[in-house]
This record gives structure tokens, C-alpha cells and sequence, in this order.
């Protein structure tokens, strides 16, 4: 299955921006456009849910609750 994020390139847009000072929330910024390796096919452009290290599976390992 293609990635639905990255649309099968392995690569999603990142935007980073700067601001000269002290202060990270005061203007102007300077911004950067970056591609970046998609965090949910791992770069690979092909979808598994197995693989995909965004979802949460800490609930898996754990044993069913004692009656």
C-alpha cells in the first residue's frame, strides 16, 4: 500500500524557522524549506501499520487483566 503521507516518495515537507535573538516567539523568522524521510513508512514510501513507529502500541505487551 502506498504511504498516504508521503505519497509514496519517502519524503514529507518540513518547514524550520529562526528568530535572532533571545526571545524564540518574537519576529521577523527566517524559514527554511526541507524534505525530510517520512516518520511513518520510514523513508520507504510503502505503508505497514507493523512498521509505522507514530502508533502507540504500549498497550500490546501488556497481559490481559487478572479476573
Amino acid at each position: 500500500m502506498t504511504c498516504p503521507w508521503c505519497h509514496g516518495s519517502g519524503y514529507t515537507p518540513r518547514a524550520l524557522a529562526h528568530c535572532v535573538g533571545p526571545d524564540p516567539f518574537r519576529g521577523p523568522a527566517e524559514t527554511v524549506h526541507r524534505a525530510g524521510r517520512c516518520a511513518h513508512c520510514r523513508g520507504s514510501g510503502t505503508y505497514e501499520s507493523a512498521l509505522d513507529p507514530t502508533l502507540d502500541r504500549t498497550h500490546d505487551d501488556d497481559p490481559p487483566p487478572a479476573p
